[in-house]
């Protein structure tokens, strides 16, 4: 009997562990100090913990990082499109290009700098072309 009166003190002083506490309540020991109405409300309350909790909780946790993930990926494939459509959209603008007759035009005038007699050339045939670049291919080249 002396041992539930230190436990009751421990109960009032807020330093009982959760068996303790269940002791008390299953021995109706509060009853006799007061306590009879929180006593029996504990006693009909109560609910076992169901012994896959643990189970639910993590496949909860999995799947809530499994639906983080997904998220993070659907931002980052949008991220990437809106970025190669401003790409595209800068490329297209700054490849406006030349048109053939101001190919033409830098090429004679690329011609009379460095050759003296521009006219004993022939007309050149284009021998690769792109974005930056033009090889002209002459077959016939006189000095």
């Amino acid at each position: 009997m002396e041992q539930d009166e230190i436990l009751i003190k421990k109960y009032f002083a807020g330093t009982t562990s959760l068996e303790e506490e269940r002791y008390l309540y299953e021995q109706a020991l509060l009853q006799d100090n007061g306590l009879e109405a929180v006593a029996s409300f504990a006693k009909q309350q109560r609910v076992d913990i169901p012994s896959t909790l643990e189970e639910k909780v993590w496949e909860g946790v999995v799947q809530k990082k499994a639906v983080r993930s997904n998220v993070q990926w659907k931002k980052w494939g949008i991220a990437a499109s809106i970025l190669l459509m401003i790409t595209i959209g800068i490329g297209t603008q700054m490849n406006k290009g030349q048109s053939l007759a101001q190919k033409e035009a830098l090429w004679q005038e690329a011609l009379s700098l460095t050759r003296k007699n521009s006219a004993s050339i022939d007309k050149p045939k284009i021998l690769y072309e792109d974005e930056l670049i033009v090889i002209y291919l002459s077959e016939k080249i006189t000095d």
